[in-house]
């Protein structure tokens, strides 16, 4: 019974991850294709990681009311291997 309550109590968050994930991988993937055309969708070039961020917004980007500057420097914290 304390499996189904934590599972229950997981699912219900505000947080839970999985609901994130259904609610955003359709915009996720459209902005993915667009930063990564060149690519052929397997990697974005680092160039335009803060727009890709901006453009993708909350949850997952930037924060609402950040402009490019403030999303460049929280991807600067990010440990990119190109």
């Amino acid at each position: 019974m304390a499996l189904v309550e934590q599972f229950e109590g997981f699912y219900n968050s505000q947080n839970n991850v999985i609901q994130t994930y259904i609610e955003n991988i359709d915009k996720f993937r459209t902005i993915w294709c667009k930063y990564s055309f060149d690519t052929k969708g397997v990697k974005i070039h680092t160039s335009t990681l803060a727009h890709f961020l901006l453009d993708l917004g909350e949850p997952l980007g930037s924060i609402k009311g950040d402009n490019i500057w403030d999303v460049a420097k929280s991807a600067s914290n990010f440990r990119i291997k190109a």
